[in-house]
């Protein structure tokens, strides 16, 4: 079986949401299955000729003229693939396109909240997400949170949505401490609070800055950390954290730095209005620091009963939450069954069953 999936993503700047779903997703992938063939489509070779696995093919497509590149020549090129299905984590598909298709869709908020998003999306709002939906084969969704906003906005494909959760790193990663203690040496014998995410509307961090504040008055120790990319319409946002005193911002983070941040930390803060999946708590929880998030649909349905929830539109309930979590004992957190169920080897697994209801031979 020949199963193509678009990795362009993994060339961008910044590996945020959809990229960490692709480049986990793919590497577990191909970590259990040696049996069928992976093409690759790429904007840059992911692997060298020396450390390429024998059931790999990478393809490049360049991106000169946006949509030229994006749905003319990409479309000739996965059509001429020979495949058995295609598989787009981004949740796009090139509109040219002839063979099978899936489609994992995150989340629809360009559609339910334009409002949080730059003026810039009505082609993708408006045609490019409805033309995908529509035509995939199948749709994955990360959350029953997504299929049910799916559902709501269009009926028909009700039938072909099969829902895949999102996986969680649970081995430790490995990183030298010295490379990260002197940017953070002047936090040393602070209660560390840590947010890590995109900086923009939907994350919240207004509230979050008003809730610190009012704990700050009351347990001067304590110090916020935020990190992640500065997003759209974050300018606000960003001149806030670098006018609140205890508030450091440490930029865009690697994978070791964010699990130094996790081992340094007391509690790990999501503020967030929504979500599709809501990654950063699970792997916060994972590693074994407390977690107070906001109390919506989707981060009760991913994190459960193993964190504090709160009002994400009351910053005095939400700095309630954050001080009740810092009494929380050390010895008493550990790491919660679901970041066992919530694994990538479960995400890439399931993912591959449904590859194969498209694979002949085993239909025959």
């Amino acid at each position: 079986m020949r199963i193509g999936i678009d990795c362009r993503v993994l060339s961008e700047k910044g590996h945020a949401g959809i990229a960490q779903y692709t480049k986990h997703l793919v590497e577990h992938l191909l970590k259990h299955d040696t049996e069928n063939d992976y093409v690759l489509f790429l904007s840059e070779l992911l692997y060298t000729e020396d450390d390429c696995p024998q059931n790999v093919e990478q393809k490049l497509c360049k991106s000169s003229i946006p949509f030229w590149s994006s749905h003319v020549v990409f479309s000739r090129l996965v059509n001429s693939s020979n495949l058995n299905v295609f598989h787009s984590p981004s949740g796009m598909l090139p509109f040219f396109l002839k063979i099978k298709s899936i489609i994992t869709i995150h989340d629809l908020f360009l559609i339910e909240h334009p409002e949080w998003f730059n003026g810039k999306t009505w082609f993708v709002r408006k045609i490019f997400i409805p033309y995908s939906i529509k035509k995939a084969d199948t749709i994955i969704s990360v959350s029953e949170a997504t299929k049910n906003s799916l559902t709501r906005l269009f009926p028909r494909v009700e039938s072909k949505i099969k829902v895949v959760h999102e996986g969680v790193v649970i081995k430790q990663l490995e990183y030298a401490k010295d490379e990260f203690s002197l940017k953070y040496n002047h936090l040393k014998e602070k209660e560390i609070i840590l947010f890590v995410g995109t900086i923009e509307p939907r994350k919240n961090l207004l509230v979050l800055l008003d809730a610190f504040e009012v704990l700050r008055n009351k347990r001067s120790e304590v110090q916020l950390v935020i990190a992640g990319k500065v997003g759209v319409k974050s300018e606000t946002t960003v001149k806030r954290i670098q006018n609140t005193e205890g508030v450091f911002y440490a930029g865009y983070i690697s994978e070791e730095e964010k699990r130094y941040l996790f081992d340094i930390a007391r509690v790990f803060a999501w503020p967030s209005l929504a979500e599709g999946f809501g990654l950063p708590p699970l792997e916060a929880m994972c590693a074994g620091v407390s977690v107070v998030a906001s109390d919506c649909v989707t981060t009760r349905e991913i994190l459960g009963n193993d964190c504090l929830y709160s009002d994400p539109k009351d910053p005095v309930a939400f700095s309630s939450a954050l001080g009740s979590a810092l009494t929380i004992p050390e010895q008493q957190k550990g790491v919660p069954e679901r970041c066992v169920l919530l694994s990538w080897d479960n995400t890439a697994k399931k993912t591959q069953k449904i590859y194969f209801l498209y694979d002949q031979k085993r239909r025959a």
